[in-house]
């Protein structure tokens, strides 16, 4: 997948979310490449996906994002709608998908700005590793 991909952009988000420590799996007949945090009590959490097929997304997968959709929306704010994927439909379908964002050279800042910032925050969190917040 990531071979397949002359511009770059695939292989600069994956290089972000693993840089994270978010481990990758591919489920077998799939073209989507998962990206998982294993938390101390050794569960896997997708936090990201990325999906090739009639066009590559970044997508936040839905059994986690959905307890922090808020959050997540305004995040994706800045990005205009018509790089939002439908989870339902002809270009991409995905049940397992909360929200999805085609990578595109006028997505890909801001992507991997997401990346460093909402997903890192939400992968320190979930592996015991972010800064602490005092009280």
């Amino acid at each position: 997948m990531l071979g397949s991909d002359p511009s770059g952009r695939l292989k600069r988000l994956y290089d972000s979310l693993t840089a994270l420590g978010l481990k990758t799996r591919l489920p077998p007949n799939s073209e989507t490449l998962l990206f998982e945090i294993i938390t101390a009590k050794k569960q896997h959490i997708g936090l990201a996906a990325i999906r090739a097929g009639h066009t590559e997304v970044l997508s936040f997968p839905k059994p986690y994002w959905a307890r922090h959709a808020p959050e997540l929306r305004a995040a994706v704010a800045a990005i205009e709608d018509f790089h939002h994927i439908d989870t339902e439909g002809f270009v991409s379908s995905s049940q397992y998908s909360l929200k999805q964002i085609r990578i595109s050279r006028d997505t890909i800042e801001r992507l991997d700005e997401i990346v460093k910032n909402l997903i890192a925050s939400h992968a320190h969190k979930l592996a015991g590793t972010g800064p602490r917040s005092g009280g």
